[in-house]
């Protein structure tokens, strides 16, 4: 499919977090993509925190004690990982915030730290950037809103007319809010589409025993990653790797993908490929107990691939 205007009317929906600057930075200097309005939901950055630790999902009852077991233990596999749990608890220090830090002082330093190989195309400086100076650095119009999904919102989306938006880890947006584009709505997703759709994509992956995983950049649509598939990267699963430094690792890999499409959108091609019938099913987020009973055997590199009964059984109880 190929545009009609190369020369396109954007909005970004997002939230002020630094992966959100990060990836709007990136898309900014590699293309010639220019963004009309960034809309922002103030509430989405507490609920990323929320939804990003290993809390129990609402409806599932555990006492003080056995969710302090089920921690400390998960702990023992993830210690990176509630390292910064507690520095951002504490100081209010995030991996990712750190991580810009020692970029500042030494990128070679910040990519050794990330503990995974690095995107040899991310040589340019920063690439870690907070989103209210990329903001500032761009003169883009900024509107906060309490809900995407509120009429207002989608009011004022209608009187913008964008031809496309682009959604930097938005909560699932209603088909009024997805019309108000005349060409469509963009977004990532942490899996090779249409294979695990849904939530916690990286830890059911590691249950699947796949090998592989990648991101897909796709048009959104009213059923949750069933939208036409724009681009793919896929790379190798690193041994003993966690689902939490899989979800570091999508960022940094996430961004050039997103570079590639935009720039073909900017050239006037559309691409979209409709999604075949998937062999797994849609996730939720992993319980703390779910997490803990996949990690107490071991990481990756220790256990044997789960067989298909195996797979189905742990998927079932999500």
């Amino acid at each position: 499919m190929t545009l009609m205007n190369s020369r396109l009317s954007i909005v970004v929906l997002t939230d002020r977090s630094l992966k959100s600057g990060t990836i709007l930075a990136h898309i900014l200097n590699t293309t010639s993509i220019r963004v009309q309005r960034i809309y922002v939901e103030e509430s989405m950055a507490d609920a990323a925190r929320r939804t990003c630790t290993t809390s129990m999902r609402a409806g599932t009852y555990l006492n003080l004690s056995r969710k302090l077991f089920l921690h400390v233990r998960l702990a023992m596999s993830m210690p990176r990982f509630y390292l910064f749990l507690i520095f951002d608890r504490i100081l209010g220090i995030h991996e990712l915030r750190f991580l810009c830090w020692m970029e500042r002082l030494s990128p070679r330093l910040m990519r050794i730290l990330c503990g995974f190989p690095w995107p040899e195309e991310l040589r340019q400086h920063p690439v870690l950037c907070p989103f209210d100076s990329v903001v500032d650095k761009h003169s883009i119009d900024v509107v906060p809103t309490p809900d995407f999904n509120d009429q207002q919102t989608v009011t004022r989306l209608l009187n913008d007319k964008p031809d496309m938006i682009v959604g930097l880890g938005t909560r699932i947006l209603r088909a009024d809010v997805l019309a108000t584009a005349r060409i469509g709505a963009l977004n990532c997703h942490s899996s090779l589409l249409p294979e695990y759709r849904g939530g916690g994509t990286e830890f059911w992956q590691l249950v699947g025993g796949e090998k592989e995983t990648g991101v897909t950049i796709h048009w959104m649509a009213s059923r949750v990653d069933e939208g036409e598939i724009c681009a793919q990267r896929k790379w190798t699963i690193p041994p003993r790797a966690n689902h939490h430094r899989l979800r570091l690792m999508s960022l940094f890999y996430r961004l050039s993908i997103w570079q590639e499409v935009l720039t073909k959108l900017a050239a006037g091609d559309c691409p979209g490929i409709p999604q075949t019938t998937p062999r797994t099913r849609t996730f939720r987020r992993p319980s703390l107990v779910q997490q803990f009973e996949f990690y107490r055997r071991g990481c990756r590199e220790n256990l044997p691939v789960a067989s298909d009964a195996e797979v189905v059984a742990t998927r079932e109880t999500v």
